[in-house]
C-alpha cells in the first residue's frame, strides 16, 4: 500500500514538502527562507509564517525563494496577501529567487511587475 503524498515505489522517508527558516537577525530585515514545494497543501504553514513578518512597521521582509522546486497558484495569492498585509502595516517585502520554478508563474500572472524580485541576497538594498 502506498502512503498518502508518497509516489509508488518510493521510500515514505521522503524530504518534507516545505521548509521555513525565519531569520529576524538583522535589524530592520527579516529573511524568510523557504524550501521545497509551494502549493494548496503547504501554503498554510508559509501562511502562518510569513504572516507573523508583516506586522513589524519600518520593517523589510524578504522571502527568499531560491530553494523553492515549485509555486502553484496558492502560494501566489498568499505572496499577494503577504504583500498586502506588509504594506498595510507600513513594512516592505521583496522576493529573492532566479529559479524558472519561481520566475515563471510571477512573470505569467504579471506579478514580476508587482513584487520588487531580486536574483539573489547580495542585489538587495541595505536596509
Amino acid at each position: 500500500m502506498v502512503e498518502a503524498g508518497t509516489p509508488s515505489g518510493s521510500d515514505s522517508t521522503m524530504d518534507p514538502p516545505i521548509g521555513i527558516d525565519v531569520d529576524t537577525t538583522m535589524p530592520g530585515r527579516i529573511i524568510v527562507n523557504v524550501h521545497g514545494e509551494i502549493d494548496m497543501f503547504t501554503a498554510p504553514q508559509l501562511r502562518k509564517s510569513l504572516l507573523s513578518c508583516t506586522d513589524n512597521p519600518d520593517t523589510h521582509i524578504v522571502v527568499d525563494l531560491s530553494d523553492v522546486s515549485f509555486l502553484g497558484s496558492t502560494g501566489l495569492q498568499l505572496l499577494i496577501e503577504a504583500l498586502q498585509q506588509a504594506r498595510s502595516s507600513g513594512a516592505t517585502l521583496s522576493l529573492v529567487s532566479a529559479s524558472r520554478h519561481v520566475i515563471r508563474p510571477l512573470t505569467l500572472t504579471g506579478l514580476d511587475e508587482v513584487f520588487d524580485i531580486y536574483s539573489s541576497r547580495d542585489e538587495l538594498p541595505p536596509v
